[in-house]
């Protein structure tokens, strides 16, 4: 499979999840199109950061799309829809082919780009720090700020 399907097949996991979670958790937090919309310009962020710092693009375009996927589920904790996240992604990667380091880079850059915590060890990697870089242009835009 090459990176491109696999990017494409996790946004459509992404995409479907976000509108499954959108139905159980109605409510005007939950606007599905909106946060895909947010996470398209997020990986599209993250890409362009990647290839600037030298970081695995792939990884971080994966993880940038994965990074909200929990983000619905988390109403009473927000703070942790990253760590939420990065266990709901694990098993969408580990069909994909990815080898374990990516996965757990992966899993970590979506795990720690709400607060700097995961819940489980893996050093600090410049593929994380372009996840969260990318989130944060994008939260801090004037497009969002217009929203």
């Amino acid at each position: 499979m090459t990176p491109n399907q696999r990017l494409q097949k996790i946004a459509g996991f992404v995409q479907a999840h976000l509108n499954e979670m959108a139905v159980k958790y109605p409510g005007d937090l939950h606007n599905p199109i909106y946060r895909w919309e947010h996470t398209q310009r997020v990986a599209n962020y993250g890409k362009l950061i990647a290839e600037a710092e030298g970081a695995d693009v792939e990884v971080v375009t994966a993880a940038c799309l994965l990074h909200d996927v929990a983000h619905f589920e988390c109403n009473e904790d927000y703070q942790s829809h990253g760590r939420v996240g990065a266990k709901i992604s694990r098993p969408v990667l580990e069909v994909l082919d990815y080898a374990t380091d990516q996965i757990d880079n992966i899993c970590y850059s979506v795990a720690v780009h709400v607060d700097g915590e995961a819940d489980f060890e893996y050093s600090e990697t410049i593929e994380a720090r372009c996840v969260t870089d990318a989130d944060n242009v994008d939260r801090f835009s004037a497009f969002r700020i217009l929203q």
